[in-house]
């Protein structure tokens, strides 16, 4: 296996983890402003019904 060889496949290699985690943060992203908008709405419930 020559050089450039391996080094293009760490290249291509590193790209896609990077490209993954990015997606992954950005799922994380939407899955946190969900999450609060669920918690937000569970207790604006809570808070009127005590009333």
């Amino acid at each position: 296996m020559n050089p450039s060889c391996a080094l293009s496949a760490a290249i291509a290699f590193s790209a896609t983890l990077v490209l993954f985690f990015m997606i992954l943060h950005k799922f994380g992203q939407l899955w946190s402003d969900l999450d609060q908008h669920i918690i937000n709405a569970f207790r604006n419930r809570v808070a009127t019904q005590a009333t």
